[in-house]
């Protein structure tokens, strides 16, 4: 009987780094083996049953591993009709929300200063624009054409693929008008993928008063 596969779970995978998938199907005999495309490792498979597959599949550190692979399964000699497994580049950030940090607070300016901080809650997405629910990638920044750092204190994204990159803006004590560019690249063992750039005015006012934009999506006034 020829191998069939009717779904991979998960049917995606970041850029760079180990998934463990469980492939479904029928006819899967002892010794069945797993095809994944060039930019794909296949190991660690074992025929749980006639019906279940599972493997790691490791995945090539570079951009040109990214999109659908073919993912087939030969058994006794046969090989299967294929489906598909997507590996997800680090692309852009989708800015979730925008929070003036308080007075006082951490990481807030004080009630005397000039200027503002704020909290930006960023998702990163895949080529597709869809979120890449991953704790593997470290937010990393170059301001204004500085070397790159690392922008989170706990280095990694959440599990679901969020982060807040705070204080954002500047406080001083007395008043600014500056511009700021900011670029964003994460970091995925080792690999780098640029995600976004800011182009920020950041704004000093007065005694308490402050505002930071990029023109678009981060806008916020104190």
């Amino acid at each position: 009987m020829n191998p069939t596969v009717s779904g991979i779970s998960p049917a995606q995978g970041l850029v760079g780094t180990a998934v463990n998938v469980t492939i479904t199907g029928t006819g899967f005999g002892p010794g069945a083996t797993i095809q994944a495309g060039t930019s794909i490792t296949v190991s660690n498979v074992s025929v749980s049953s006639s019906t279940t597959i599972t493997a790691t599949f490791t995945i090539q550190n570079s951009a040109d591993a990214g999109g659908n692979w073919n993912v087939t399964v030969t058994s006794g000699g046969q090989t299967s009709t294929s489906k598909t497994f997507f590996v997800q580049i680090p692309t852009s950030l989708n800015v979730i929300s925008v929070n003036l940090i308080a007075n006082g607070a951490n990481g807030g300016c004080k009630s005397t200063d000039y200027g503002i901080h704020v909290d930006v809650k960023y998702q990163v997405q895949d080529q597709n624009t869809h979120a890449i629910q991953s704790a593997a990638m470290i937010p990393q920044e170059s301001v204004n054409g500085s070397g790159w750092g690392d922008i989170l204190t706990t280095f990694y994204t959440n599990g679901n693929g969020t982060y807040d990159d705070a204080p954002l803006g500047t406080c001083a004590t007395k008043s600014f008008n500056m511009n700021v560019t900011q670029a964003v690249r994460m970091d995925v063992n080792g690999g780098y993928y640029n995600v976004r750039t800011n182009n920020f005015n950041v704004i000093g006012s007065s005694v308490g008063h402050g505002s930071i934009s990029n023109g678009s999506d981060i806008k916020k006034t104190r």
